[in-house]
């Protein structure tokens, strides 16, 4: 089920500026619990200034090691969020999730500052360069554009690179960049985003059903998701199993056969096929 979109913006900063107050007002204990409350604090404040890029700054480079614990105080104040409010009903889960998987990590906070979305079967998200996110669970497609500049923000055991980070992040709030599949026959849809490195195409086939991807002047990958296909080419002829995928040069023709009821994505460089179902 996808979480309907809710108000984003300045109301959502406030909502966020609230249960950051909650949170930094309600604990009590050592040394390292006030620090956690600074941390909060500080937040807080620049959200309520609008700003943004200083707000995820500070969080990234937690110089004290507030933000590192804060979940454990986030989470909690979470509880008082009323239903329908501007903060995303998933943000407790949001946070359990991330939180769960890598404790101490000050990213787990920055993902108060993300929109929630949960994807449906068939719905896609195009998300331009500078775009922070990351995946909390299930199953997906991903495509992306070559690129020598794919940093690490957090959620991770790996080293962050604060600095490039923040240099090339947009700090804005944006719209939900839903990316709706153009229908090229009943079973094929094609999402085409607006740029010009990829496509990506999508067919549900029934048995018997066959489908022709004709020659490009790029390669492709035929990934199959479900089922089994068929794949017949002039250089081979093969078996693609779900989970498995096969590598089409630039220039070759393929047809693909469903054996039972399948599930196939084909990724390339502007590609347009030359037959539908």
């Amino acid at each position: 089920m996808r979480i309907p979109a809710r108000p984003r913006g300045r109301r959502r900063r406030r909502a966020v500026a609230d249960l950051l107050r909650t949170a930094g007002t309600g604990s009590e204990g050592p040394a390292d619990t006030a620090r956690v409350d600074e941390a909060l604090n500080q937040l807080r404040t620049l959200l309520e200034a609008e700003r943004l890029a200083e707000a995820l700054e500070l969080i990234l480079r937690d110089a004290h090691g507030g933000f590192a614990q804060a979940a454990d105080l986030v989470v909690p104040a979470l509880e008082s969020v009323r239903p329908g409010s501007a903060l995303c009903d998933g943000a407790a889960d949001t946070l359990r999730r991330a939180g769960g998987a890598f404790p101490g990590d000050p990213g787990v906070i920055v993902t108060l500052l993300l929109n929630r979305v949960d994807l449906s079967p068939g719905e896609a998200l195009y998300l331009p360069a500078g775009n922070l996110h990351a995946y909390l669970h299930g199953v997906a497609v991903e495509i992306m554009a070559s690129s020598d500049n794919v940093l690490r923000g957090g959620l991770t055991a790996k080293p962050v690179d604060v600095d490039e980070l923040l240099a090339v992040t947009t700090p804005a709030v944006l719209p939900l960049p839903w990316c709706t599949p153009e229908p090229v026959s009943e079973r094929w849809h094609r999402y085409a985003p607006p740029c010009e490195e990829f496509r990506l195409d999508r067919l549900e086939l029934d048995d018997g059903d066959t489908a022709t991807w004709a020659p490009q002047d790029g390669p492709a990958v035929v990934l199959c998701l479900r089922g089994e296909v068929l794949l017949r080419s002039e250089a081979s002829e093969i078996a693609v199993g779900a989970g498995e995928s096969v590598f089409l040069t630039a220039g070759e023709r393929a047809v693909l056969t469903s054996e039972g009821q399948s599930e196939v994505f084909v990724a390339s460089p502007g590609a347009v096929p030359s037959s539908a179902l």
